[in-house]
């Protein structure tokens, strides 16, 4: 329980993704209990029995589940928000079903996912600190297929050298898709002094 609890409700300073950590929502009635604590504060039970199957398939690194039980999870959060009249009742909870869980559609290529979580997060005003986040996923799509190319057709190409080859100034991010992407067992990673070479997984 206070693992999910202090993911829900530990601030929306940072919507973007982060790793989940191993049991966040392991405790089997976690989920139940906080969907009939209050109503319409938060979303259904449905949306939490979605959010358990994320939280544990990202553990377990079965993306395609995490990235089924993300997009299974959008449908609850529009009946969550469809009904102007509860703003004022709903809680200001993290939403992993928007951050994490649109970063397993990303790797997953499933972009008509990423398309209804965008259009969500559009629709909906109580989702606007999602908007960024959103179009963010659809670049991140395009960087995994870039990464997966490179590394296809450049075996041995240094990490350190990834940032230049999809041409971002953001090393901790592409670091963070080669991450995935390795532990998705498409890549593998050799030490190479202070940096990794990166090999298709099937080399």
């Amino acid at each position: 329980m206070p693992g999910l609890l202090s993911w829900l409700f530990g601030g929306r300073k940072d919507v973007g993704d982060t790793e989940v950590r191993s049991g966040a929502a392991s405790e089997g009635s976690a989920e139940t209990a906080i969907a009939e604590a209050a109503s319409p504060a938060l979303p259904g039970k449905g949306y939490f029995k979605e959010l358990d199957r994320l939280s544990q398939s990202i553990s377990d690194r079965d993306y395609q589940t995490a990235a089924d039980a993300a997009r299974a999870s959008l449908p609850y959060l529009r009946d969550w928000l469809k009904n102007p009249a509860d703003d004022q009742d709903r809680l200001d909870i993290r939403i992993p079903a928007l951050a994490q869980g649109g970063t397993m559609m990303a790797i997953m290529a499933d972009r008509d996912g990423l398309s209804e979580l965008r259009n969500l997060v559009q629709e909906f005003e109580h989702l606007v600190d999602y908007r960024e986040v959103a179009d963010t996923h659809f670049e991140d799509l395009d960087l995994f297929t870039r990464i997966r190319r490179v590394v296809r057709e450049r075996p041995g190409t240094l990490q350190n050298r990834i940032k230049a080859e999809l041409g971002i100034e953001d090393g901790r991010r592409a670091a963070r898709l080669v991450a995935y992407l390795e532990k998705n067992g498409e890549i593998r990673r050799e030490k190479e002094g202070r940096t990794y070479r990166l090999f298709p997984a099937a080399d």
